[in-house]
């Protein structure tokens, strides 16, 4: 199975990278048109996303417009003593840092979040990936960040994914954390 997935994020990750700016603009905007549509979201006032790097499906003018509305934003920030990433509170975009791996991140003045607070704050998770399926499977770059990161959430957990990375079935590890809901530019898929 892990030659399998090896081989998988190669192939994904190319075909994600070799996407022009503006196929990541149009199918993007598509994406967050389907997350306008979703009631998980537009009762969310606490929502955990990410800062696109790697040709991910780029959410930041939408996270944008959920600041403006008052809404809360939480994005990763790796801790290097634990290994893993930690969620922070964003609320200045500007001030974002670059970390390891090269993602954008909140500074290390902001302090993380509890997983009492994560647990009973977040309530949509917005998750990227280099390949999901139907069923809610994800799979990412390998290191287990995200797993680790939504292991206890209670929030919806929503992957976001061009319509190549929508595949018919993906190999699963019992500690894999599966998607709620998986949005594509062209459709909405609940996973439960």
């Amino acid at each position: 199975m892990a030659s399998s997935k090896v081989a998988l994020r190669a192939e994904l990750l190319g075909r994600r990278q070799a996407l022009s700016p503006e196929d990541i603009t149009a199918f993007s905007s598509r994406i967050t048109d389907q997350l306008d549509t979703l009631s998980e979201v537009q009762k969310a006032s606490h929502v955990a996303a990410y800062w696109p790097v790697l040709g991910e499906v780029d959410i930041r003018r939408w996270l944008m417009r959920v600041l403006d509305a008052k809404h809360h934003v939480y994005l990763p920030r790796y801790d290097v003593e634990k290994d893993a990433f930690d969620l922070c509170q964003a609320d200045d975009f500007e001030v974002l840092v670059q970390g390891k791996f090269g993602v954008w991140e909140p500074p290390p003045t902001r302090t993380p979040l509890t997983a009492a607070e994560v647990n009973n704050q977040v309530e949509a998770w917005l998750v990227p990936g280099l390949a999901f399926d139907r069923k809610g499977n994800r799979i990412g770059l390998g290191k287990g960040y995200y797993d680790r990161l939504l292991a206890h959430a209670q929030g919806t957990k929503i992957g976001l994914a061009y319509d190549f990375q929508l595949l018919s079935s993906l190999p699963a590890d019992p500690h894999d954390i599966g998607m709620d809901i998986v949005a594509t530019p062209s459709e909405v898929i609940c996973c439960n």
